[in-house]
């Protein structure tokens, strides 16, 4: 379970950090 919640995590993470990069290259 523990590595279920860190794999979310690391998801919701890397889903930010894309959004971010597509609004810095919009920008």
């Amino acid at each position: 379970e523990y590595g279920s919640k860190s794999k979310h995590e690391l998801t919701i993470v890397t889903g930010i950090a894309q959004e971010m990069a597509s609004v810095s290259k919009g920008i």
